[in-house]
């Protein structure tokens, strides 16, 4: 979609956000403008939240308030472009913590471990 902004000119430098959720403007008069380059974020079970930057790659964020600000996030992409249909995060029962992560696309099944580096 176009985004017309008032006194936005000359835009001289862009950045985007490492996991590519968002894209920072800056222009020669100073001005920085930052954009929300998601299509859908939700919170799950109240402890994730799920940020989908395009229709095959997810970020999956711990919301846990005691969690560093370097907690890394999860990064799920389907390899063959397929899109993510639905996620889900499962526990451990070992040690009752939420920690898998299993997406489906209409082909195949993406898993993540949580806690692996």
């Amino acid at each position: 979609s176009l985004n017309t902004v008032e006194n936005m000119y000359n835009v001289s430098a862009l950045s985007w956000k490492a996991d590519g959720s968002s894209l920072a403007v800056g222009t020669m008069c100073g001005m920085v403008d930052l954009y929300d380059a998601c299509i859908r974020r939700y919170i799950y079970k109240n402890a994730f939240e799920i940020t989908y930057i395009s229709p095959h790659q997810a970020v999956i964020r711990s919301k846990d308030n005691n969690a560093s600000s370097s907690t890394p996030a999860a990064h799920l992409t389907s390899c063959k472009g397929r899109e993510i249909i639905k996620i889900k995060i499962y526990q451990d029962p070992t040690v009752k913590m939420d920690r898998f992560v299993v997406a489906r696309t209409d082909g195949s099944l993406l898993f993540c471990d949580l806690e692996s580096p």
